[in-house]
């Protein structure tokens, strides 16, 4: 399994091979809207661990 590493503005996200392809899933985009964030706009997600695996 060949395995693809990108560095983004919020750390690294590690995908998986496909085929010909990468494939990077799951990735968020936003916090959850849970608690106070319920029905407020989105926000953006917070830098987490050192590697996503998406």
């Amino acid at each position: 399994m060949v395995v693809g590493v990108v560095e983004t503005d919020r750390g690294r996200v590690r995908g998986v091979s496909q085929g010909e392809a990468v494939s990077f899933r799951g990735i968020p985009c936003a916090a959850s809207p849970v608690g106070e964030l319920r029905f407020a706009p989105p926000r953006l997600f917070h830098r987490g661990p050192p590697g996503w695996n998406g």
